[in-house]
């Protein structure tokens, strides 16, 4: 009950933050995006498209490992994590990157060890690929960017 109770009044409380100050919330919020691009940009070069790439590539990953978290959670005696990795075709459809520069983009971030291009052909997350650290880059548009002065 004390649960339920401390979860209707966070929900109350931010209902009333975003209906009270919206524009607020949402110059924060832009705050932080620009402020998480400008990094961005510098780790990638200038260049956002092998962020978003590098995005795709990293979060196919996070889908297969929690693919077998879930599993493991419904109570799988057996798990096997299949890695996914994405062709060039598949990366320009996601992103609308036309291919030839995907492959160009993802050749200059393979030789940074941000990705790796493996025998079947597909790409997956390199060696520099550290998932803490990108997410950790983009927490400020998350509840660190967003949230009320004093909390």
């Amino acid at each position: 009950m004390v649960e339920s109770r401390t979860i209707a009044r966070d929900a109350d409380w931010l209902e009333d933050y975003l209906g009270r100050d919206v524009t607020r919330f949402f110059y924060r919020w832009g705050d932080s995006l620009s402020a998480v691009l400008s990094r961005v940009r510098t780790r990638y070069d200038g260049d956002l498209d092998q962020f978003a790439l590098h995005l795709v590539v990293v979060l196919t990953e996070l889908a297969s490992v929690n693919a077998a978290a879930e599993a493991r959670a419904k109570g799988a005696e057996r798990v096997v994590v299949r890695r996914r990795g994405l062709n060039s075709q598949s990366l320009a459809d996601i992103s609308r990157i036309p291919r030839e520069t995907v492959r160009r983009k993802l050749a200059a971030m393979a030789s940074r060890s941000l990705v790796v291009r493996e025998a079947d052909g597909l790409w997956y997350p390199g060696p520099a690929s550290d998932v803490d650290q990108f997410f950790y880059t983009l927490s400020p548009l998350f509840w660190d960017g967003v949230k009320p002065e004093g909390l």
